[in-house]
């Protein structure tokens, strides 16, 4: 299951533009514009996802501007010295709005549903402290795609393509791009490499 994260986005296409206009603010909740670098940026945006009566986005159409205050920036485009003029261009209606795909993510325990989750960037199972390796038998829309042995998996995004997914070695997407990736994490194995499936697909991994 997917869904749609508005963002701020520089405009650079005017052809295309789809400004703020008509959208003003009449309460501070209605948009976020959040100082972070990207890892406190998605941490922020998933504690929405669970709690979205203390935290400004949640799944309400609220656009989020991002200021680069770290070193990367794949999330946030506008640094610490333009946020001046881009705070002041996005009310103005001079910025585009850029919706990105989310993941919906269940974990069942026995069978049954324990816990969900709404992922920006990515979902990884991960073998924690344990030296032995774990095996991860996958699965997209009921089909086998592999067993993977290794450290874990990451199932990522496009915007997640970026984050942890490029570190272990998974392909770089750009943002519209309708699509999951699939990274084991240090596999053992020369046969398991990233795989990028269409974004409709209903991704099951079984510990």
């Amino acid at each position: 299951h997917l869904d749609d994260l508005p963002r701020v986005e520089e405009d650079r296409d005017r052809r295309e533009h789809r400004g703020l206009r008509g959208q003003r603010v009449h309460r501070v909740q209605a948009r976020a514009h959040l100082l972070l670098g990207q890892p406190v940026q998605a941490e922020r945006e998933r504690q929405a996802e669970r709690d979205p009566g203390q935290h400004a986005a949640g799944d309400r159409e609220v656009p989020i501007l991002g200021i680069n205050l770290g070193t990367l920036g794949f999330l946030a485009e506008v640094s610490i010295d333009e946020m001046g003029p881009a705070l002041e261009r996005a009310l103005d209606g001079g910025m585009a709005i850029e919706r990105r795909m989310r993941l919906d993510v269940d974990l069942a325990r026995s069978g049954a549903a324990s816990r969900s989750w709404i992922a920006l960037n990515d979902a990884v199972i991960a073998k924690g402290a344990s030296a032995r390796i774990i095996d991860l038998e996958t699965r997209a829309d009921g089909q086998l795609v592999t067993t993977y042995h290794g450290d874990g998996l990451i199932v990522s995004t496009p915007t997640g393509s970026t984050a942890y997914s490029m570190s272990a070695g998974g392909p770089i997407l750009l943002p519209g791009v309708p699509s999951i990736v699939l990274t084991p994490i240090c596999p053992h194995a020369l046969t398991q490499r990233p795989l990028v499936l269409p974004d409709g697909a209903v991704v099951e991994v079984i510990v």
